[in-house]
């Protein structure tokens, strides 16, 4: 091989490697999200899957608990996660819902975990958040509140050090380290904290009992602003860019400019709250409420485009996926609808109440509910 061949492949070697040198943050941050590692899918909890639903869907496997089932799970290649009132934290096969192991915490656990780097967080009702290792469910560290956790972590990277963010019933947020549990800081807010935050840009988000939205820095745990609603937030918003979509007791769903501390927009319902969380796409907002509706919301102007009436209330967070809205209810139903119309396309009975939210993962659907079961539905290939 001659020099100038030599150079020329040298070259475009080099091309190659600081082109895949610039794209490496894009592809791992999608890699990230391709599983159902938040509760809500991402950090700014945009409650949206990346994964296809094949039809028909069907039953594919049950998993039995001791009580029902509140916690909305997550999942990672392998395993599907979600806590119990049993007190246990479960870890199941994605494939044929085995047990690959469980955690035993001494309360509730309502929390959906996060997963994070090879571990799973998440409180519990008696008062500790929890880090364990995701192959064994081993305790890694604990750490105590002065109240109950029922709202999902949530984690974010700012100056190269990751940090995990939750509320608890004791009014603080706080911020840990993932790896010690060392409290890096806390904000105290008025009341009691529902939901879990929602983080965008290193700003962190979130709504409680104190009838008010806070903007955090997530560098230092300092207000940046705050708004007032007037009304208890049990919910979680989505966060994009300065606006924060969340809703809250007061029947109503507010689009707020965080940069200027001002409402831009508010959604009524039929004189009934919203404890559901939002679904957020390019143009529309989906959330259901506890007028047994779930709503489909221009997001620009925060007018109805259309309502699907369940026949109870809707506090599951719906999940959009494939064109597709996933949510289920207090009816029982499990229901997906289609994003643009509003028309059911598919539903299964549960035959009890499911508060807890869709995981959406490979192609398949994971959710717990009140009857103490947790299911796994998707698509099965018939042989020919």
């Amino acid at each position: 091989m001659g020099p100038t061949n030599s150079i020329l492949i040298n070259h475009k070697k080099r091309s190659f490697f600081l082109i895949a040198l610039f794209l490496c943050p894009f592809f791992t941050q999608t890699s990230s999200f391709a599983n159902w590692e938040y509760f809500r899918g991402n950090p700014s909890c945009h409650g949206v899957s990346n994964s296809k639903l094949s039809q028909p869907l069907e039953l594919l496997w049950k998993f039995k608990t001791k009580k029902k089932i509140l916690s909305s799970a997550v999942c990672n290649d392998k395993l599907v996660f979600f806590g119990c009132n049993d007190h246990h934290l479960y870890a199941l096969g994605k494939t044929n819902g085995k047990l690959a192991w469980s955690f035993k915490a001494n309360g509730r656990v309502e929390s959906s975990p996060l997963i994070l780097n090879g571990r799973i967080y998440f409180g519990s009702n008696d008062n500790y958040f929890y880090c364990l290792d995701i192959e064994n469910g081993k305790l890694i560290w604990k750490i105590e509140t002065d109240d109950k956790v029922i709202g999902a972590a949530n984690a974010y990277t700012i100056k190269q050090e990751t940090n995990i963010v939750f509320g608890s019933y004791d009014n603080h947020l706080y911020c840990v380290d993932p790896s010690t549990g060392k409290i890096k800081w806390k904000f105290k807010s008025e009341n009691y904290i529902n939901g879990s935050p929602s983080i965008s840009k290193g700003k962190i988000a979130f709504g409680g009992c104190d009838e008010k939205v806070h903007l955090i820095n997530g560098e230092n745990g300092e207000r940046i602003s705050q708004i007032n609603l007037k009304n208890y937030i049990a919910g979680t918003g989505a966060f994009e860019g300065d606006k924060l979509y969340i809703g809250h007791y007061g029947n109503k769903l507010a689009a707020i400019d965080l940069k200027h501390s001002k409402i831009l927009w508010e959604y009524e319902s039929d004189d009934s709250p919203f404890f559901s969380s939002p679904a957020l796409t390019s143009d529309k907002l989906y959330i259901g409420s506890r007028d047994k509706y779930l709503h489909c919301i221009d997001k620009k102007s925060g007018k109805a485009i259309w309502k699907y009436r369940a026949k109870g209330s809707v506090d599951s967070s719906p999940v959009v996926c494939d064109n597709k809205v996933v949510f289920a209810s207090e009816d029982g139903f499990i229901t997906i609808v289609d994003s643009l119309t509003g028309k059911k396309i598919w539903s299964y009975e549960c035959g009890s109440s499911i508060s807890a939210s869709v995981c959406i993962s490979d192609g398949k659907i994971f959710i717990g509910a009140d009857d103490k079961t947790f299911r796994a539905f998707g698509s099965i290939l018939k042989k020919k």
